[in-house]
């Protein structure tokens, strides 16, 4: 079964839900890229991930380890997720239990936030922190704008699209972080 074309979805288990996840996620391997991006922002322990997805788009989430709070800022999505399947609209707020993942399309261009309570502000720890696998590469989302606050100072405002830019964010972060 197509998770997009569903028009109900009612997993028996978490399991049974991560099981057709991975099935809709192997589905997608090789399907050009829709058109999303996403913005980091680091800030005192804070990570804030903004998605702009554009209508059409599909996306799946990796399975989150911790907490998250998820604020749909603009649009409307069709999700999948443990609890089944709904329509969701802004201006909204969830907040997802450790385990949770989740599909969607977007039904309209959306704008989606998470919030999450870190202990690094460097991208790829934040990723190893937050997500349970390494699902996350098919949806880029270690990609993107990377801004880094320190007592409220912006310090890093950059654009990263492969590893070796997370390299020198990386290494620029090193300059200015104590040991």
């Amino acid at each position: 079964m197509s998770l997009i074309y569903a028009r109900t979805y009612a997993p028996i288990s978490r399991e049974d839900h991560h099981a057709r996840m991975q099935t809709f996620i192997n589905s997608m391997q090789g399907l050009p890229a829709g058109k999303y991006s996403y913005r980091h922002i680091v800030s005192d322990g804070v990570y804030m991930r903004e998605l702009r997805l554009r209508k059409g788009t599909m996306i799946a989430g990796v399975v989150h380890k911790k907490e998250t709070a998820m604020l749909m800022v603009k649009g409307s999505m069709k999700i999948f997720s443990e609890e089944g399947l709904n329509i969701v609209k802004a201006y909204s707020v969830k907040i997802s239990p450790p385990g949770t993942q989740r599909a969607g399309i977007a039904l309209e261009d959306t704008i989606l936030v998470t919030v999450h309570s870190v202990a690094s502000p460097l991208l790829e720890d934040i990723i190893e922190e937050l997500a349970e696998d390494s699902q996350y590469k098919i949806s880029g989302m270690d990609e993107g704008n990377y801004k880094l606050y320190i007592r409220g100072r912006k310090v890093i405002d950059e654009d990263i699209f492969s590893s070796s830019d997370r390299i020198a964010v990386k290494r620029s972060l090193q300059r200015l972080l104590p040991d």
